[in-house]
């Protein structure tokens, strides 16, 4: 839609990792057969830039302004869904990743399972914390010469 020069001018000015997923469905909705578009479609956020050089090449400035405003504007219309607290949820009917987890006391837990942290510290001797580590490569001789 523009050369290059322009291009690179529009990108730079409309260049935003917010707006990258209305980006995308512009690009998706613009042009669907690009070829990056699954690529694009995996992290919008990181490829930001590229959607948008690819976007100017299909949609003027101001269709992309345009796109981005709705987008905004769309979520902020939709009434927003009553949410049930969970109590009120039968047990079957709560999804995984809210229900509460099963806590099992400090009793209960196994000592395979025990934290490292709670090992006592006084298992290594002082000596041989302060013993040097000798390093496994064999020593270099001297080049030097002896003078004797």
């Amino acid at each position: 839609m523009y050369n290059e020069r322009e291009r690179i001018m529009h990108h730079r000015q409309l260049l935003s990792k917010e707006s990258a997923a209305a980006d995308l469905r512009l690009l998706q909705e613009k042009d669907p057969r690009n070829p990056r578009l699954t690529e694009f479609g995996l992290s919008p956020s990181r490829c930001e830039d590229q959607i948008l050089f690819d976007l100017l090449g299909v949609a003027s400035r101001d269709e992309i302004v345009k796109n981005r405003l709705s987008s905004k504007e769309a979520p902020a219309e939709e009434a927003p869904a009553e949410e049930v607290p969970a109590e009120e949820i039968p047990a079957e009917e709560v999804p995984a990743e809210e229900a509460p987890a099963e806590e099992i006391p400090a009793e209960e837990v196994p000592a395979e399972e025990a934290p490292a942290e709670e090992a006592p510290a006084e298992e290594v001797p002082a000596e041989k914390a302060k013993k040097k580590v000798k390093s496994p490569s064999p020593k270099k001789k001297s080049t030097r010469k002896s003078t004797g």
